[in-house]
C-alpha cells in the first residue's frame, strides 16, 4: 500500500468518525424540548457536517493528484451516464466515498449543457457544494438549489431533513416552473440519519412516480461506503437503471 492510499484509508475512517457524531448530535436534537438546548445541538451537529466536507474534500483533492492517470484507469464515462437520462427518467448512481464527489461533479457538469438542475444537498452546505462545483468549473447559472442541511437563508430553499413530505411538494412545484428539468439528490444513503429504510423507499418510489409522469428527471447519489442500513439495496430496484460511479 503507497503513502496515498495509506492516506485515503485514514480519511475514510475519519470520514466515518464525523459522520458518527454527526448522527449523535441529530439524534439528541430529536430528545430534548428545551430551545436553547436543541439550539446549540443543531449548530454542533452543522459543525460535524461541515467537518465530513472538510474530509470529502481531502479526499476528493488526493484523488485529483495525476488526475490525467486516474481517468484512463476509470471506466467512468460522464458522456454515456448522462445520456442514460434520455431513455430513462429515475437513475441510481452509486460511488464510493474516494472517488464519489470528483465523479458526481463531472456528471452535473455534463449534465447541465442541456438541461436545467434542481439540486437537492441533504447532508452539504450548499456553500461547500458551490465551491465544488466552481473548482470543477460547472456553470452555476443553471442550478438551483434545495439545502436540509442548513437552516440559514440564502440563495436556495431551506427544507428540515426530517420533513420528507415538505420536501416532495417542494420538488413538485419547482419542477412545474421549468419542464425537463433534472433533479439530482445528493446523497440518498444519507436519509438514513433521520428516516428508516422503509420511509426512504417510499419517499423515492413517489418521487420517481411522478418523475414518470414526464414533469421531471430524478438521479439519486448514493455512496455505498456509507450504507450501513441498506439503503441502495432497497431503492435499485425501483429505480429505471443504477450505475456504478
Amino acid at each position: 500500500m503507497n503513502s496515498k492510499q495509506v492516506l485515503l484509508q485514514k480519511l475514510k475512517k475519519q470520514y466515518i468518525v464525523e459522520t458518527g457524531s454527526r448522527d449523535s448530535y441529530s439524534e439528541l436534537v430529536t430528545r430534548f424540548s428545551d430551545k436553547k438546548l436543541k439550539k446549540s445541538l443543531s449548530f454542533i451537529a452543522e459543525q460535524e457536517i461541515e467537518h465530513m466536507q472538510d474530509v470529502t474534500k481531502m479526499i476528493d483533492l488526493i484523488n485529483n493528484y495525476k488526475k490525467e492517470v486516474r481517468v484512463k484507469k476509470s471506466n467512468f464515462n460522464e458522456d454515456s451516464v448522462a445520456n442514460a437520462l434520455s431513455s430513462i427518467n429515475a437513475l441510481l448512481l452509486v460511488g464510493i466515498i474516494d472517488s464519489y464527489l470528483n465523479k458526481s461533479m463531472l456528471f452535473v457538469k455534463k449534465v447541465i449543457e442541456k438541461n436545467n438542475v434542481l439540486y437537492v444537498s441533504f447532508n452539504k452546505m450548499p456553500s461547500f457544494i458551490k465551491d465544488s462545483f466552481e473548482s470543477h468549473k460547472v456553470a452555476l447559472s443553471k442550478i438551483k438549489f434545495i439545502s436540509c442541511a442548513s437552516i440559514d437563508s440564502g440563495n436556495y430553499i431551506s427544507i428540515r431533513p426530517e420533513d420528507l413530505t415538505q420536501l416532495s411538494i417542494t420538488l413538485t412545484e419547482e419542477t412545474q416552473k421549468k419542464k425537463g428539468t433534472i433533479v439530482i439528490v445528493d446523497n440518498v444513503t444519507s436519509f438514513s440519519t433521520f428516516h428508516p429504510p422503509e420511509r426512504i423507499t417510499k419517499f423515492v418510489s413517489v418521487i420517481n412516480d411522478k418523475a414518470r409522469g414526464g414533469q421531471f428527471k430524478v438521479v439519486w447519489l448514493a455512496v455505498s461506503d456509507a450504507d450501513e442500513k441498506g439503503v441502495i439495496e432497497r431503492i435499485a430496484p425501483i429505480c429505471d437503471k443504477e450505475i456504478k460511479l
